[in-house]
């Protein structure tokens, strides 16, 4: 929900799709222009898993990498 109070820079763009589309590449593209911070959530839990997503879904399972996509 938006509330109409809080300023457009503070809201969040978020970007979903297939793998292998784009997202990544297109959301930097998007904050650069809009001078905004980007995040790529996939890099964000390689870092708190320390390793690759290929190995958190061989390790973990492909449920645990998508629920850490939701936090």
């Amino acid at each position: 929900m938006i509330n109409k109070n809080t300023s457009l820079r503070m809201q969040s763009i978020v970007f979903i799709g297939f793998m292998g589309v784009g997202k990544t590449t297109i959301g930097q593209k998007v904050a650069r222009k809009l001078y905004r911070d980007f995040i790529d959530i996939d890099q964000e839990i390689e870092k708190e898993f320390n390793m690759p997503t290929t190995e958190i879904f061989k390790k973990f399972g492909e449920k645990t990498f998508r629920e850490k996509e939701k936090v």
